[in-house]
This record gives structure tokens, C-alpha cells and sequence, in this order.
């Protein structure tokens, strides 16, 4: 084995084992808040009831609708549409916004530029797009809110589609891409938080089309459509990072893999692995200069829409929230407004802001000594332990009066659920991980780093439940692999037994 090999092996070993422990933690976090939570007959209920709804999802992915594979495409876009919009059906009638999707919903009533209310989207320019989305959508077909929630649902639907291609795509697999779709369209917290207006949904559909893309670009990378479909990936990630910052993650995932693959070759001295590092490396080259070319031009339109300038980089404000002295990570009033804060009075120098709020935070740091492995581990915690977090909106947005949901009858219920659901996902994809260790798959590993790599964003950044859904799809695939490793697996050791006897 030449040294190349050994290398990347190696590399992937570690990596496996940093996947592994945190997949373990995953499953001990989820299983403790469960266990902390009510026990009774309703959470015990609840997760039977979850399992139940996995192995109806195993069967279901075993028969698969049709060997066609554009029918399965359209079967599983109608079968999510028609669940979300349900969904939409029941909660969106008894739902207001508020706080930043409030303010998204009024500044998208406005005429350009849109020069009201324009600090916010001055300083959080991840959010600054998301107005102007929900703009045209009231251009084109009006309705308010209600819109904006249906728009939810079809980008919801896409996704489901768009999950299902991936797997056919990377693996080769239709039963693990049905399931993985159907995990994905039935994820409780997905179907609560529909009818919230916020953009992580936009992020979900643009992430997985790149990675759709991606796909494409492997398979077609010795035609002349290749070129066309590496611009644009790139301006689709890209565009995809101003709904929210899991880009960088990306590209580092991407550039990790790239290495891994490269040094293989090297070491196996392929025929034409001269050929391959060529074209690979022209093709980085032309799809990092799409991306930052994108993110200028796209940027010099937010400058125009919102008749000033916008920041360019507020990773300085997440990171102050994320490791304030006071909350573990999630936003207070203290720390919230500590970067906005800074801008004002700098005259939106935004250098100088962040340059004040990191001075600021490096004096907590120092004075109070708390960034402990406890502090981290507690953060993890808040981060990854349920999904409860995200039913915030039963307590803020959901009227008193609501003709359907009442606070008191239902909020337990939901959480079992939820909680439920979040505990056997974990526990599959951790079965997924130590599968993964003995036998490392090079696309599967992208879906791993990109899990593990915003695992590590939000160490150092801010915590919010909602944060997460951005890579539920991501969880789904690798939660349906688990389902078909552990039936695999428990299928083979029967037939043996039964053959011995």
C-alpha cells in the first residue's frame, strides 16, 4: 500500500472515530432529555408509535412505487406537498409572526429601496434576501402570510424530491432514498415550524440542489455540460449562504474530500491520474471564482434594493452570542444586541464593530474563566439533546383562541413526539457511524462531515433550535442507512441461524 493511501486512510480512521463519538453523544443526550422529561403512558406511547412509523417506512421503501425512477421523483413531491400543506391547514390559521419573521413579513410591504427598518438587514445581511423572497411572492400572488407558509410547504415538497435524487445520484439506491425522503417530509418539528416565515426553508432547497448538482457534475464531468453545471453550483451555494451561513461548511467539506480523493489517485498512479488532477483543479479554480464573483454581484444588489450597505461578514455577532459567559450559546438580552450595538455607535463601521465586540468578549473570557470543557459540554447539550426547543411558537405565535391547537391540551403531546422521533434518528445514525468506521464510502462521507462540520459551528456559535433544520435532510439519509444496516444486518444473522439448525 503506498503512502498516499495510508495517509487518507488514516485520516478517514480519525475522523471516523470523532464521527462515532459524537454520534454516541447524540443518542445519550436525546435518550437522557427524554428520559427526564414526563414518563408515563404518553411517552412510552409516543415512541412506540414512532417506531411503529419506522418500520412502516422500511417496509413501504422495500416496495418501491415504481421502477421509474422520474415517477418516484413526482409520487414523493405530491405525497410531502400534501402533508406540509396540511399542516399549513391545521397550524396557519391559528399562527401570527413574530420578532425577525414579523419584521421579514412588514419590510416585505414595502416600496425599494427599502429604506425602513433598515438596521437590522443592515448588520444581518444572512437575512437580507429573505425580505425581498417574501416580496415577490406578494407581488406575483398576494395573500399576506398565508403565501409565504404555502411557499414553505412546496420548498418542504422539493426538498423530499430533491433528497430522493441525491441518494439515486450518490448511491445508487432507491430504498434508501425513499426512506431518507420520507423521514425527511414526516420530521414532527418540520411540520410544526411550517408556518413560520423564515428562510432556513430556502437554505434546505438550495443546499440539497447544489449537492443535486454536484451529483451531476460527477457523473457528466467528461462532457461539454460539465463547465455549465460547476458555474452553477457555485452561484446556487452561494446564494444559498445568504439564506444561512452553512456554505463555509461546505466548501470546507468539499476542499477535505477533494484532498482525500487526490492523494488516492497519486498513490494508485492511476493511467490518466495526470488528466484527473488537471481537470480537478481547473474546475475548483472555476467554481471558486463563480462563487466569490456571485457573492459580489449578489451583494452589490442588496446595496442597491436596501439604498445602502449592507455587512458583509456578522459572524462576529454569533460568535459573541455563542459563547457568552450567561446562556451557553443562546440569545439574551445582554449579549443579543452587544455587535447591533457596536455598529450604531461606530457609524456601521462594521470593522471597528467587530473589532469592539470581540475586544469585549475576550475581557469576559479572561475575567470569568468559564469556557470549561463542562461549559461546552453543557452547550452540546442545549444544542442537540431534543427537539422541543423548536416548539417555541406553541408559547409566542400560537393564539390563545386557536380553533384548533389549545396550549394546554397539546403541548405535551407534541414534545413526546418530537422527542420520540429525535431519539430512535440519533440512535440510527449512530448504527450508521460505526458502519461507516469499518467500511468509509466517499460519498457518504461528505454527508458525515457536513453533519459533524456544523456540529462544530455551533460550538463556537449561537444556539437556537430551529438552527438544526437546515440539516435534517442530511440526518434523514443518514438515519435510513441505519434502518437498512440494522435490517441488513439482523436479516443475514437469522438466515445463518436458521441454515445452521
Amino acid at each position: 500500500m503506498r503512502i498516499g493511501i495510508r495517509l487518507a486512510t488514516c485520516l478517514e480512521k480519525i475522523f471516523g472515530v470523532l464521527f462515532i463519538t459524537f454520534s454516541l453523544f447524540l443518542v445519550y443526550c436525546s435518550v437522557e432529555k427524554w428520559r427526564s422529561a414526563r414518563i408515563g403512558a404518553v411517552s412510552v406511547f409516543s415512541i412506540l408509535c414512532v417506531l411503529f412509523l419506522f418500520c412502516i417506512l422500511l417496509v413501504q421503501s422495500g416496495n418501491i412505487v415504481s421502477q421509474k425512477r422520474r415517477i418516484n421523483v413526482v409520487y414523493i413531491f405530491i405525497l410531502s406537498l400534501c402533508i406540509h400543506l396540511f399542516a399549513v391547514l391545521l397550524f396557519g390559521q391559528d399562527i401570527e409572526q413574530v420578532s425577525d419573521f414579523k419584521s421579514a413579513l412588514e419590510t416585505a410591504d414595502l416600496d425599494f429601496p427599502l429604506t425602513e427598518n433598515i438596521v437590522n438587514y443592515r448588520v444581518f445581511s444572512n437575512w437580507a434576501i429573505y425580505p425581498i423572497y417574501l416580496k415577490l411572492l406578494q407581488m406575483i400572488f398576494g395573500y399576506g402570510s398565508l403565501t409565504g407558509m404555502i411557499f414553505n410547504a412546496v420548498l418542504s415538497a422539493i426538498a423530499s424530491a430533491l433528497i430522493y435524487v441525491i441518494c439515486v445520484l450518490w448511491f445508487n439506491n432507491d430504498k434508501i432514498g425513499h426512506m431518507s425522503a420520507l423521514l425527511y417530509t414526516l420530521w414532527p418539528s418540520n411540520l410544526f415550524y411550517i408556518v413560520i416565515l423564515t428562510p432556513e426553508f430556502v437554505n434546505i432547497t438550495l443546499t440539497l440542489a447544489f449537492f443535486v448538482l454536484l451529483g451531476m457534475i460527477i457523473r457528466y464531468r467528461n462532457t461539454k455540460y460539465v463547465y455549465g453545471l460547476v458555474i452553477l453550483s457555485a452561484i446556487d451555494l452561494c446564494l444559498s449562504g445568504f439564506f444561512k451561513s452553512i456554505d463555509k461548511i461546505i466548501l470546507v467539506d468539499m476542499c477535505i474530500v477533494v484532498f482525500l480523493l487526490l492523494i488516492k489517485g497519486e498513490s494508485l498512479r492511476l493511467p490518466d491520474h495526470k488528466k484527473i488532477i488537471k481537470s480537478t483543479f481547473f474546475f475548483v479554480v472555476l467554481f471558486v471564482f463563480s462563487y466569490f464573483m456571485s457573492n459580489k454581484v449578489i451583494y452589490a444588489g442588496l446595496d442597491y434594493a436596501y439604498g445602502t450597505t449592507l455587512n458583509r461578514n456578522p459572524a462576529a455577532h454569533f460568535i459573541c452570542v455563542g459563547l457568552n459567559p450567561e446562556t451557553y450559546g443562546m440569545w439574551n438580552e445582554t449579549w443579543g444586541g452587544v455587535y447591533t450595538k457596536n455598529a450604531i455607535e461606530s457609524g456601521f463601521d462594521f470593522d471597528e464593530a467587530t473589532s469592539l465586540t470581540f475586544q469585549r468578549l475576550r475581557q469576559q473570557i479572561e475575567e470569568k474563566d468559564y469556557l470549561t470543557s463542562a461549559y461546552f459540554v453543557e452547550k452540546f447539550k442545549i444544542a442537540w439533546a431534543d427537539l422541543s426547543s423548536e416548539l417555541w411558537w406553541t408559547d409566542y405565535s400560537l393564539k390563545e383562541d386557536g380553533s384548533f391547537l389549545m396550549k394546554e391540551r397539546w403541548s405535551w403531546q407534541m414534545i413526546n413526539i418530537t422527542q420520540s422521533f429525535w431519539v430512535l434518528i440519533c440512535f440510527f445514525i449512530c448504527i450508521d457511524a460505526f458502519f461507516l468506521f469499518k467500511k468509509t464510502e466517499k460519498y457518504h462521507l461528505v454527508i458525515c462531515m457536513l453533519l459533524f462540520g456544523f456540529a462544530l459551528l455551533l460550538v463556537i456559535s449561537e444556539v437556537q433550535g430551529r438552527y438544526k433544520c437546515v440539516i435534517y435532510p442530511y440526518m434523514s439519509i443518514l438515519a435510513a442507512e441505519g434502518i437498512e444496516r440494522v435490517t441488513s444486518f439482523t436479516s443475514s444473522v437469522l438466515q445463518k441461524v436458521l441454515h445452521h439448525k
